[in-house]
């Protein structure tokens, strides 16, 4: 049952902190893949990437930023399509290929290192993914007038 009656409170909102905290550039983080999915659009297909923050790291306030805290997720979207004006109609491929070899220790095939093979990439293959680690080094990234984070690189711990 509800009652309407006049708002009758005053709450204080002026130091409410409302925006994501973001992790401060340059900063190298340790994160889980906790999903990956993929979407259509109208424009094709795109994975959806999410990470969680596995150790403390700053904000770009200098503030710690914890694991499980607001901010502490990141997502990545790559999209599986290329513009028609492309340099590299393929980009995404080997954008993929870096993150399963940051996450899975994997490497080009008959890479001097000695790393397994990148095994193709497939539903097989994000199972194996999935609760694996990488370091990120993250970049503030400014897109029409708002700040965001992003992955400037990846590697295997």
């Amino acid at each position: 049952m509800s009652d309407n009656q006049p708002l009758s409170i005053s709450l204080d909102t002026a130091g409410a902190k409302t925006s994501v905290p973001l992790i401060a550039n340059g900063q190298y983080c340790e994160f889980r893949l906790t999903d990956l999915s993929m979407q259509s659009t109208d424009k094709g297909n795109v994975t959806k990437w999410k990470f969680e923050l596995v150790k403390p790291t700053v904000t770009t306030d200098g503030r710690p930023l914890n694991p499980g805290e607001f901010g502490a997720t990141q997502f990545v979207n790559i999209q599986l399509y290329a513009k028609p004006d492309a340099k590299n109609p393929q980009w995404f491929v080997e954008k993929i290929a870096r993150y399963q070899d940051a996450l899975l220790g994997t490497g080009d095939a008959g890479n001097t290192k000695g790393k397994p093979a990148r095994p193709t990439f497939d539903a097989s293959c994000v199972q194996q993914m999935l609760g694996k680690t990488l370091i990120a080094k993250v970049g503030v990234r400014t897109y029409e007038g708002n700040d965001s984070n992003e992955f400037a690189t990846v590697s295997f711990p």
